[in-house]
């Protein structure tokens, strides 16, 4: 009778182990997100309302910007997708849209990004892309 006791219990440690690991797999499959993206400025003028994830940041010249509160990205060829949505205080912003190409957009949610944010000026107008930090 000792012995169904035992292992019974051993099933029930085992169970409940097998349990546990797979409740930790599925949350870090699922739930878990670290997703860290630096920007870095390489215009020459303080870019504001840089939307990244629904957020809205500003950078210095010269600066860089850390965000580690970022669900996901949209990225297609490893820089985000579409055109930086900027502002630059004092220049007239771009406003032709151009249209891209969804191909091999993917959505990240894990992972250490970093990108440039370089300015193209043109004579009455600014338009702003993204590069591979170099």
């Amino acid at each position: 009778m000792t012995d169904k006791v035992r292992n019974r219990e051993t099933i029930m440690i085992i169970g409940i182990a097998t349990i546990t690991v797979l409740l930790l797999s599925l949350y870090f499959i699922f739930f878990y997100n670290k997703l860290e993206i630096v920007v870095f400025n390489k215009t020459a003028y303080n870019v504001d309302s840089l939307k990244i994830d629904s957020k809205f940041f500003s950078i210095k010249k010269g600066d860089s910007l850390f965000i580690d509160n970022c669900k996901s990205i949209s990225m297609q060829s490893d820089l985000p997708f579409g055109l930086p949505q900027a502002n630059i205080a004092g220049k007239t912003k771009d406003t032709f849209m151009l249209w891209f190409c969804g191909t091999g957009v993917k959505k990240i949610k894990n992972g250490q990004y970093k990108f440039d944010i370089i300015l193209s000026e043109y004579s009455n107008f600014y338009r702003l892309y993204w590069q591979g930090h170099k």
